[in-house]
């Protein structure tokens, strides 16, 4: 099976004799314009089947979900690579490490264990190259690596090392009764709260089948004891859900093990009392010990084989791979000991792992050019239920200038009794951006096109969703979500105070998002926005693609500066207005004020949106409020505020006083 892309834009009819009856007319009506299927000029497909002279070829393109089969000329189409699964792409950019490229680079210290510990970071410092390679970002290498950090970190890992624990291996030559005998998690141990790495001991009765427990060799730290490494920032809590996680019905390896063994032990091994220290730092810790006690699962260590394997277990192996050959290079050099144990971690920690710490983004791909197009964002969420009908799914934006940050909360109600009955748990944030900056068709909030800014209505681009998938039915469930407040109360109660920032905060939400989103920093004087915004601990990566060469891989989103946004003076938004709604229906700068049997003054049912997830707000839907002010002489002369309120479709403004007056073009 071949990449190929379309050289021309086509209309294909499935009827036509030369079709195989098996796909003969086979093609969706709702995919069809006119009776035909538009392919576009760049669309990408795959070619698995030529006939015998090479004219035509039977090519599956993806209609969004649909998988559409057709025949096609081959002069029309321009072939690629053989095609190539994610785990083989996935292996084809991360190397298979198998020796060093260069020595371990060897730290003097007090003891085996802190000279390991500083030298493992010193070799780690001089392969970032490579663990770019393997996807760490740059950002997490200059937090782990760069400069002084490295140093720091590797002080802060060897100081939390606990003061009993240091005394037993210290010197690298522990035993199994040295790490069972240490004090392991309760009430009491480690004394009070705070960021600890720990380690898990299993052993199994057939450890010891007939001989005596070995006090002076580590012989009895053997593949029938099993060691994982964690990290808490409540190890107490931790111990018991590890605990509630043990049975014979346990799908991990880890558990299973824990279940078939005769004792289960929980040592805390680094611990930063009274203090919440950085989740990089931590991350590094965890990875130290692992690193050190050598808890990788068998199987990851094993030589990769992309063709047998997801996209994420590659990934795991050649990370882990990496990280083992690393640190026993080092560990040989500097006399730490190479230990049998049988491990029970997968994912390596100071890589950003798992689906819980990215926001995916992807762009559409070529098609119609008349259709606007939009950049989807999607990330794993956790779906709280609030009382007996709301569910929440949680956002938090990080402003890295000032280290603060606040949590956006999207909120929906099940839509049927089948929905109510789900306890989903675990569901997605979907987000859709206009490229163009546009309104969008069914936007998360409906702002006016006309506001104290330009273009007012970008806060518009954007839809929000929420999706889960039902095991059970094997379904997908999709809601649209929307910002909603028909309340116009609190609108008039900011304009009688001249509260024009209140009127504006939910264009300012909505236009953070987007700059999050889309990685934007501002330029220039800020006027209440925020230079850059991040998701915290979020990293939004896009899905970089080269069809033809059947070369997919995730990248760190760029970031893009741009200035920001600019107020839009009285002028530009009368003309604005002029060009937007001046019609047969529409009066825009009336030579005289509108009665109040007036059309445009009627208020009629219709008028009214219901805040339904069938039923979205459109850029003048009536569901926003557009406003601008100045506080410089207006166009008459005078030195009066002006608000305009977008009521029920109708363009309202405000003077000071609370009451309403119509805009006229001699009169303003």
């Amino acid at each position: 099976m071949f990449a190929v892309a379309m050289l021309q834009n086509y209309e294909y009819l499935d009827s036509t004799p030369n079709i195989p009856a098996s796909i003969r007319g086979r093609v969706h009506p709702s995919l069809k314009v006119n009776g035909r299927l538009r392919l576009y000029k760049g669309e990408g497909g795959y070619l698995f089947s030529r006939d015998a002279k090479h004219d035509q070829a039977m090519v599956m393109f993806m209609k969004g979900a649909a998988q559409v089969i057709v025949v096609l000329p081959t002069k029309i189409l321009e072939r690629g690579k053989t095609f190539r699964n994610l785990s083989d792409q996935t292996a084809d950019t991360m190397p298979k490490i198998t020796v060093l490229s260069s020595q371990p680079l060897v730290r003097s210290a007090n003891n085996v264990f802190d000279k390991f510990v500083f030298s493992l970071f010193s070799t780690f410092g001089t392969q970032i190259a490579t663990f770019r390679n393997f996807h760490m970002r740059d950002t997490l290498l200059a937090s782990n690596f760069g400069g002084s950090n490295l140093q720091t970190n590797a002080t802060s890992i060897a100081n939390a090392l606990l003061p009993e624990v240091r005394q037993v291996i210290s010197d690298g030559r522990f035993t199994l009764r040295d790490l069972i005998n240490l004090s392991p998690v309760s009430r009491s141990w480690p004394v009070g709260h705070g960021s600890c790495v720990y380690i898990r001991i299993y052993t199994h009765p057939r450890d010891r089948p007939a001989d005596a427990f070995s006090d002076t060799s580590q012989s009895d730290i053997n593949q029938n004891v099993y060691f994982y490494v964690g990290q808490s920032v409540d190890v107490r809590t931790r111990a018991r859900e590890h605990d509630r996680l043990i049975s014979p019905d346990a799908t991990s390896t880890h558990y299973k093990r824990a279940f078939q063994s005769q004792h289960r032990y929980m040592i805390p091994l680094l611990f930063w009392p009274g203090e919440r220290i950085s989740k990089n730092l931590l991350d590094m810790a965890e990875q130290t010990m692992m690193l050190a006690f050598n808890t990788y699962q068998p199987w990851v260590l094993k030589d990769v084989m992309p063709g047998k394997n997801s996209a994420q277990v590659v990934e795991f192996q050649r990370q882990a791979q990496f990280l083992t050959v690393t640190a026993q290079a080092t560990a040989q050099k500097v006399g730490w000991p190479r230990l049998n144990s049988f491990g029970c971690n997968i994912n390596s920690p100071i890589f950003v792992t798992g689906v819980n710490k990215f926001i995916n983004c992807i762009r559409m791909p070529a098609g119609d050019s008349n259709l606007r197009t939009f950049t989807t964002y999607r990330v794993r969420r956790t779906i709280r239920k609030v009382g007996s009908e709301l569910w929440n799914l949680s956002l938090t934006l990080f402003d890295p200038d000032t280290i603060t940050s606040s949590m956006m909360t999207f909120s929906f109600k099940p839509e049927n009794e089948a929905m109510r009955l789900q306890q989903p748990g675990v569901g997605y944030l979907v987000f859709e951006v206009m490229d163009d900056k546009k309104p969008h068709p069914n936007p998360w909030v409906g702002m006016p096109s006309v506001g104290p800014f330009r273009n007012f209505d970008r806060a518009s681009s954007f839809a929000v969703r929420v999706e889960w998938f039902d095991e059970s039915q094997g379904e997908w469930y999709s809601i649209p979500l929307q910002r909603i407040a028909l309340d116009l109360r609190p609108v008039r109660q900011w304009v009688a105070q001249r509260d024009f920032e209140s009127l504006v905060r939910l264009y300012r939400t909505a236009m953070n998002l987007i700059q999050a989103l889309e990685g934007v920093e501002y330029t220039g004087p800020l006027d209440g926005f925020t230079r850059s915004l991040t998701f915290g601990h979020l990293t939004v990566r896009e899905l970089q693609t080269d069809h033809l060469g059947q070369r997919y891989r995730w990248v760190d989103r760029p970031t893009k500066t741009c200035p920001v946004p600019a107020r839009a003076t009285w002028e530009e938004n009368y003309n604005l207005m002029i060009r937007q709604f001046s019609s047969t229906v529409t009066h825009v700068g009336p030579s005289a004020p509108p009665t109040i049997a007036s059309d445009v003054m009627i208020r009629e049912v219709s008028d009214t949106v219901q805040g339904t997830s069938t039923v979205r707000p459109s850029d003048n839907s009536g569901t926003g409020t557009a406003t601008w002010h100045t506080d410089t002489a207006g166009p008459t002369g005078d030195d009066t505020t002006y608000v305009a309120v977008q009521d029920d479709g109708n363009i309202v403004l405000y003077k000071n006083e609370d009451e309403p007056i119509w805009a006229t073009h001699s009169n303003k």
